[in-house]
């Protein structure tokens, strides 16, 4: 009976129950042997009872510390392998043999069978191999007889490891369900929703194990700083009517969770005037081939990039914008899924007559000053404003191209507006033109610097010839 009662109380409360129970039958037996009685002196008596009672409160307090200390580190630090993905930002928690092991026991109240334990052994081999298409299908076998959570999240870990996204939840709730405290499984949890841009259901799961794993506490504070400022994508975001918005330049978290997902942002660029922006995309995965498209706010294609040729390759796509416009960049995948990092960057390629895009906004210049300008696209306009001095003369003027596919052309309007004179385009890019009118005094004219194609800077420059050396 004493043996049967002392097995119970080990195997419900582990090395704590142990030495509760040596307590309370080291306590019996004193009493009963009614010792103290044959003692003289009672001094004597007294000090050999407190000194039992002392060893024995020792014993006891020591076996329920240790107690505390294992089941804390069945929870929390000890007794864990790490694994990383590239998948997630942090590496997820699988539970070793021994976890598994007193899990069950505590849970169950006897020992996993030895048939059990030798098949355990050779999943959580397999597990720490590396080989999970092989150390899945042996911890599926072993859960579905033995109900631990430490089991149910490794095989969690193991589906999402292989991208099985739903069934990872459905193995990771029934662990939740039998201790929903159970630290690996909402850390791992915490990192599947926040891979897929559930970041609100990731805060969550972290928010309940942060005081337990540092790491949970460190991942959860700037996931939610870097959230709150747009800096991680957040599902859903499949369509351009739902897009996350994009602060420009800064890199935003996010990912392509499964072939046919597709990620939408949008972006406004600053009200200065028109510009070049780049989109640029850094793959955090081997198997992801991306692809950018932008659309207008009224969800028409403007500009693509190619796919990546090869898997796990950075892209990037340029393109000039209006000011002050909203815009959406669009991000799929050929093939493959997995995390990016991107940024959307104003290159500030204007010049510093901006906005001139239009006569009235020409910008008014001095003769005989150099204008180093720049035309961003075959749709960019510079206008410019001049005004001759007081005797008529001829006016000669010059684009000096600083770029190899520029193709300019160079048109003259006078003080009502009207178009007097213009270039031909360049014949090629990267060409220098001239052109030559006759002007009469104190009078107003317009320039206007265009592109039949390419971009790049140009110097222009505006010279007053007398008119005796004739018109050219």
């Amino acid at each position: 009976m004493e043996y049967e009662l002392f097995k119970a109380v080990g195997m419900a409360a582990g090395i704590g129950g142990i030495s509760l129970g040596v307590l309370l039958f080291v306590l019996r037996d004193i009493i009963k042997k009614n010792i103290f009685p044959k003692f003289k002196d009672e001094k004597n008596a007294y000090r050999l009872l407190r000194m039992i009672i002392w060893s024995v409160w020792t014993v006891a307090l020591f076996g329920i510390a240790a107690w505390v200390v294992t089941t804390i580190g069945t929870r929390g630090e000890s007794g864990f392998i790490s694994i990383s993905n590239d998948r997630y930002s942090t590496n997820m928690r699988f539970s070793d043999y021994d976890v598994i092991i007193n899990q069950y026991q505590q849970i169950h109240s006897k020992p996993l069978d030895d048939e059990l334990r030798t098949e355990l052994r050779k999943a959580v081999n397999l597990l720490k191999g590396g080989d999970y298409n092989a150390a899945t299908p042996a911890f599926r076998k072993i859960a579905s007889s033995v109900e631990t959570p430490a089991l149910h999240g490794n095989l969690g870990g193991l589906l999402a490891l292989q991208n099985s996204i739903n069934a990872a939840r459905e193995e990771y709730s029934k662990a939740i369900a039998i201790d929903p405290e159970f630290a690996p499984v909402q850390l791992n949890l915490g990192l599947l929703e926040q891979s897929v841009g559930n970041l609100e259901a990731a805060e969550k799961h972290l928010a309940k194990i942060e005081d337990q794993l540092p790491e949970a506490r460190k991942l959860l504070r700037t996931m939610t700083e870097r959230r709150q400022a747009g800096h991680f994508e957040t599902e859903p975001n499949n369509t351009g009517f739902e897009p996350n918005v994009a602060p420009l330049e800064d890199w935003i978290q996010a990912s392509i969770s499964r072939q046919a997902d597709v990620d939408f942002f949008s972006f406004t660029t600053p009200g200065v005037a028109r510009d070049i922006v780049r989109v640029e995309l850094e793959n955090q995965n081997v198997r992801l081939q991306p692809r950018i498209d932008i659309y207008n706010s009224d969800r028409g294609h403007l500009h693509e990039s190619r796919y990546s040729v090869t898997a796990g390759q950075n892209i990037g796509l340029q393109f000039s914008v209006e000011p002050n416009l909203e815009y959406l960049v669009r991000i799929s995948s050929r093939g493959g899924f997995g995390r990016y990092q991107f940024r959307i960057v104003p290159k500030q390629a204007y010049d510093i007559y901006e906005p001139n895009e239009d006569l009235f906004n020409a910008q008014a210049i001095a003769i005989g000053t150099e204008i180093h300008g720049n035309i961003l696209d075959e749709r960019d306009r510079d206008h410019f404003r001049i005004e001759t001095n007081t005797s008529a003369v001829t006016i000669r003027v010059g684009i000096k191209n600083q770029s190899t596919s520029l193709q300019p052309r160079l048109d003259i309007f006078n003080a009502n507006r009207r178009h007097l004179h213009e270039s031909r385009y360049s014949v090629t890019g990267g060409q220098d033109i001239t052109l030559s009118f006759g002007s009469d005094a104190a009078a107003v004219y317009y320039v206007r610097v265009v592109s039949r194609g390419g971009r790049g800077g140009y110097v222009l420059t505006i010279e007053e010839i007398p008119k005796d050396e004739g018109e050219s």
